[in-house]
């Protein structure tokens, strides 16, 4: 509905009829690759925000992603052959495991590939998908023990 630009109309219409949403996401935020990103092959969009551990794997684990030890946190989907992986600065298992893990970067692989794809290639549902999931762990108010 982004791309024939009807969304708001959706939106719109479903809020003047009191109507209760057709599907879930008629009202959900929307990511989009930014300008800037267009020609990266990685998103910092969210570098440098601190977050707990352990509150931090279990939400995203029950959004499908997995702790990786060697490459961070990382969603894999089968259906589209791409994996999402967030790189942590400094590490994964190390003393930050108590302070709080701090993210890095955001990349896209396809499945058995290992090098990054563009962000630009990435299908809008997919990448809006996983910026929704890290932006619902940065703006969670986690204290960190």
């Amino acid at each position: 509905m982004l791309v024939t630009k009807e969304w708001h109309l959706w939106q719109h219409e479903c809020f003047t009829s009191k109507r209760q949403q057709p599907f879930k996401q008629v009202f959900r935020e929307l990511y989009v690759v930014t300008k800037g990103e267009q020609t990266k092959t990685g998103s910092k969009r969210y570098e440098g925000h601190q977050v707990n551990p352990r509150q931090a794997i279990a939400l995203l684990g029950q959004r499908g992603w997995i702790s990786s030890p060697d490459e961070g946190l990382r969603r894999t989907f089968h259906q589209e052959g791409l994996i999402a992986i967030v790189s942590v600065a400094n590490g994964y298992y190390t003393p930050m495991d108590v302070e709080g893990l701090t993210i890095d970067r955001l990349n896209f692989y396809k499945r058995d590939e290992w090098k990054p794809l563009p962000l630009a290639d990435i299908p809008p549902r997919i990448f809006s998908e996983v910026m929704r999931d890290l932006d619902l762990v940065v703006s969670t108010d986690f204290s960190v023990d």
